[in-house]
């Protein structure tokens, strides 16, 4: 009888795949996850760009309304609110980004209205 290392029921199966696809699968589930942590990063400027366009938008409609005169509290913090997220927004804190242009657009609103405007849609 030969010495082989294999046994005639290992002959009929063949090499053994499992290695080759758990190799397989890791690779795979690597390359999603660099997958996803690419377009999560890559979506941050474009949402917050939004949020900043619409805090600026909050806030000149704000001033239209007369929010600078009469009411200042909340008019300047708007301003100051839009200033540091445009900060932020140029050092790539997207997260402070997003906080600070809710926050300025929150007080243009409630600017407006205090001005006697119905505030911004």
């Amino acid at each position: 009888m030969p010495k082989d290392s294999h046994t005639a029921s290992e002959s009929l199966r063949g090499p053994d795949v499992a290695p080759r696809l758990r190799r397989g699968y890791l690779a795979a589930g690597l390359a999603l996850i660099a997958l996803i942590a690419t377009l999560a990063t890559a979506c941050g400027p474009a949402l917050t760009t939004g949020r900043l366009n619409s805090a600026q938008e909050a806030v000149a409609a704000a001033a239209e309304q007369g929010a600078a005169d009469s009411a200042v509290y909340e008019f300047v913090l708007a301003e100051e609110y839009l200033k540091k997220a445009q900060e932020e927004w140029g050092l790539s804190d997207f997260k402070a980004v997003r906080e600070y242009a809710e926050l300025a657009e929150r007080f243009a609103r409630l600017a407006a209205e205090r001005a006697g405007g119905e505030g911004v849609e």
